[in-house]
């Protein structure tokens, strides 16, 4: 099979043809890429459904650009692609007033019900590509278009599959009245006729402002757009310039240091973790990374693998800590305590394993840095622990976020911290702004003693641009009586999420209190939704042998296509689109903590379904 060596993936077409394609292209799409490599000129590369990902490495939106086509010497253009029969009787165009009083061109669907969506003119979607493009690669765009006069070298198009003339798809969006060209380029399939000159609509080709730079920023731009969801194999690659100035301050190297770093949720504490621990491997110095919970691990394992997939192996070890211990202790033959309460033996058994640690100090690895995710679950004598484990002039790193404190642990000093102000990431990224001012209400409210916490600040608002077509901010909370109504809730919503808002059931999370009553509601959902093709991801079993199995493989990937069940404390340090929290009706002591830490989980959608009387009062700020 012979591949050609522009269209991103490679191979890409050929596999279309064959019909390897996991997620196949639309008419449209193949038809317009496949004339694109025959006729663009050569030096030009094309990206077939690229994600677009912000500097933080996250994807800037749900969707993605069907191309993006960009050359060294001429700029980038972003093509949006509709295979839409806009003759059928479904499309309806027009004038309407926006919330100014202001005239907008307007496109709609109309349902079977006749209710009219809201306006999908696909102009904005390709228009706020380019915005987000912009913003995206500022690094670049430093480097390139310095120049205010080359801001037209970046450029949106959007192509009409199905509309055979380009004047009438102009007319369908509002051109020439509402929109013009220097907003985006519109075309119909009569201008991929072999008679009609490629640079018609794609002025880049032949435009006179050039770029000069003798950087390869070209290269540089292909790491900031990853590979499609089309072939499995595809990551979405994170690297020291998707982190923001502070985060950057913590993944350079420190031997003979220990730092504390506190982070609100959503700050990327994390990555800065996982981008740490690969420059230190890049160093060849020994490096654990170590957490808490088992199902972190496995994000710990995904964001790692995201900075560099072909780390060795030999070099770095991550951890949950009760494996970490239980490797040492039957390494050593240790056996594990006996006491009255688990609390008790495992405190006996910490101790027992620094012990032999100290007088044995060459019984195991040890390690060159240490890097500690979700710190404030870690008690006091965890921290001791693992500093045996340390080599001499070893570092440490240790990221916390101290509202997150969903076990109770009490909070230690730790000695040996570094000089200077201990570092505070108070910029969240994953959350929408609606979403960081109910979750700062909840904290004042319900977390009071951490108001003036310096260590523990508010969420900062994102100073992100808007655009028309961003994630459509959605909260709910629901009031109920019982169990049995607030499973009938999470139903009504996952229909509502499945046939109003047309999302996939993979990209939601139900968070649930405990395991027992994760068991009831999978069986319930399945039987409610027995006609669906409705698949479910959790880490629910009665067997706590066959749990901890579950808890091992789950994941948050898009790649199974399923609805993800978790209980609110395994799903800490993940994140979903869309988050469904159930709460008990009686909570335990420290269920504010868990509150907190579920609300902070949902990027775009956040629906709380209440049974508890001491939250039922919150509901007036939430939907405020």
């Amino acid at each position: 099979m012979t591949v050609n060596n522009r269209v991103l993936p490679l191979g890409i077409l050929e596999k279309y043809k064959n019909k390897e394609l996991k997620v196949p292209f639309t008419p449209g799409e193949y038809h317009l890429a496949n004339y694109l490599n025959k006729k663009l000129p050569q030096e030009w590369v094309i990206h077939t459904k690229p994600e677009l990902r912000n500097r933080w490495g996250t994807n800037i939106f749900p969707q993605t650009p069907d191309i993006v086509i960009a050359s060294k010497k001429h700029g980038i253009m972003i093509i949006e692609i509709k295979d839409w029969r806009i003759d059928l009787s479904k499309y309806k165009t027009g004038e309407k007033l926006n919330r100014r009083g202001k005239k907008i061109w307007g496109v709609y669907i109309e349902d079977d019900q006749n209710k009219k969506s809201i306006n999908i003119n696909p102009v904005n979607k390709a228009y706020g590509y380019k915005l987000r493009m912009k913003e995206g690669i500022s690094e670049i765009h430093k480097e390139i278009f310095n120049d205010r006069r080359k801001e037209i070298l970046i450029k949106s198009g959007l192509y009409f599959h199905n509309v055979e003339s380009t004047d009438k798809a102009k007319k369908f969006v509002g051109f020439p009245k509402y929109f013009s060209s220097d907003k985006c380029e519109v075309f119909g399939r009569d201008m991929l006729d072999d008679k009609v000159n490629i640079e018609k609509f794609i002025p880049l080709i032949n435009n006179k402002a050039k770029i000069h730079s003798n950087s390869d920023w070209l290269s540089k731009f292909k790491n900031w757009i990853s590979p499609p969801l089309h072939v499995a194999e595809g990551q979405n690659l994170i690297s020291e310039r998707d982190l923001s100035e502070k985060q950057k301050r913590y993944i350079i190297s420190r031997p003979g240091v220990i730092q504390k770093l506190s982070g609100v949720a959503g700050s990327g504490k994390t990555r800065v973790i996982a981008v740490r621990a690969v420059h230190l491997l890049s160093l060849k110095k020994k490096v654990l990374v170590v957490c808490f919970n088992i199902t972190l691990k496995n994000y710990l394992q995904e964001e790692i693998n995201r900075v560099f997939p072909g780390y060795d192996k030999n070099y770095l070890e991550i951890r949950y800590f009760h494996e970490f211990c239980k490797i040492y202790r039957d390494g050593r033959n240790i056996e594990y305590p006996e006491g009255s309460s688990f609390e008790e033996r495992d405190e006996k058994d910490k101790e027992e394993i620094i012990k032999d640690k100290q007088n044995n100090k060459e019984a195991s690895i040890n390690y060159d840095a240490i890097l500690i995710d979700e710190g404030q679950d870690f008690k006091e004598s965890w921290f001791r622990l693992l500093r045996t484990f340390l080599k001499e002039n070893g570092e440490i790193l240790i990221v916390f976020d101290d509202k997150q404190n969903i076990y109770g642990v009490k909070k230690f000093k730790i000695s040996g911290i570094g000089a200077g102000r201990w570092g505070i990431l108070n910029q969240g990224y994953r959350l929408l702004n609606e979403h960081i001012e109910k979750v700062n209400k909840f904290s004042k409210q319900f977390l009071p003693d951490f108001k003036s916490d310096e260590e523990n600040p508010e969420i900062e608002l994102n100073k992100q641009i808007s655009l028309p077509f961003d994630p459509e901010p959605f909260s709910k909370w629901e009031n109920v009586e019982n169990i049995i109504e607030s499973r009938e809730k999470v139903c009504e919503y996952l229909n509502y999420l499945d046939k109003e808002k047309k999302l996939d059931f993979s990209d939601t999370a139900i968070l649930v209190p405990d395991h027992d009553e994760g068991i009831q509601l999978k069986e319930h959902i399945l039987k409610k939704f027995s006609n669906s093709n409705l698949k479910i991801s959790d880490i629910f079993s009665k067997n706590l042998d066959t749990q901890r199995d579950a808890k091992k493989l789950f994941s948050v990937s898009d790649k199974d296509r399923k609805l993800k069940m978790s209980t609110i404390d395994s799903f800490k340090g993940w994140e979903r689109r869309n988050i469904i929290i159930l709460t008990p009706s009686k909570p335990s002591v420290n269920f504010d903590f868990r509150m907190y830490t579920s609300l902070t989980r949902a990027r775009e959608k956040i629906i709380v379904i209440n049974r508890s009387e001491k939250y039922r009062k919150f509901k007036e700020d939430f939907n405020s």
